[in-house]
């Protein structure tokens, strides 16, 4: 799809001047892509309370996460199986997520951080990993969000036919706690032949 490549180097170009005004950090791990950038932010949206107690307000510090859709659009450019493309992209956040643990208990405001927060028009698997689906209560905030994601989700799918398709904006939440516990379930190298990824893609539904 042509616009589709045009759209994906164009926002390849632009995307290292937002990395810098949107002042995000890169969350590196050894021997793994870079999925996160995350920043620290102030919760303005409604009260909210995780299941394991967690409870959050406003005016409470988050680590904002933002999978960093270009780079991962490049590693999946081959794969044309949405299904493969959901588990690829399923064992890339399972394994980086360590990492990000590893940065909030290393920040100067570890204390202060209650969870990690992030925006999503994807309720698929994420409960899998650890997060816990909220909504957003604000009308203008979930429109703007949504204007913003779609430009990623037609880059995802390469079809404007899915944009079309009635999708839900919300919160993606999990706890501090929840997080420095976290342990992966995926192993490196899941997936590397082909027989193992469809194997592992059919496991997820």
């Amino acid at each position: 799809m042509a616009l589709r490549k045009i759209i994906l180097y164009v926002c390849d170009r632009a995307d290292p001047v937002l990395h810098k005004l949107r002042r995000l950090v890169l969350i590196k791990a050894e021997g793994q892509p870079s999925v996160f950038r995350v920043r620290l932010m102030r919760y303005r949206g409604a009260a909210v309370r995780l299941s394991d107690g967690c409870s959050i307000s406003k005016g409470d510090v988050l680590l904002k996460i933002h999978l960093h859709n270009i780079h991962i659009l490049q590693l999946l450019h081959s794969t044309k199986s949405q299904i493969k493309k959901t588990y690829q992209i399923y064992r890339l956040v399972d394994q980086a997520l360590p990492a990000l643990g590893e940065y909030v208990q290393q920040h100067p405001l570890r204390d202060d951080i209650k969870a990690i927060c992030g925006i999503t028009m994807i309720d698929q698997l994420v409960e899998r990993l650890g997060f816990e689906v909220k909504p957003i209560k604000s009308r203008a905030f979930r429109l703007l969000k949504y204007t913003t994601q779609t430009p990623i989700q037609l880059l995802a799918t390469g079809s404007f036919t899915d944009l079309f398709k009635k999708k839900n904006v919300s919160y993606l939440m999990m706890s501090k706690n929840e997080l420095l516990q976290y342990r992966p379930k995926t192993k490196r190298g899941d997936g590397n032949s082909k027989a193992a990824e469809e194997r592992q893609a059919a496991n997820l539904y």
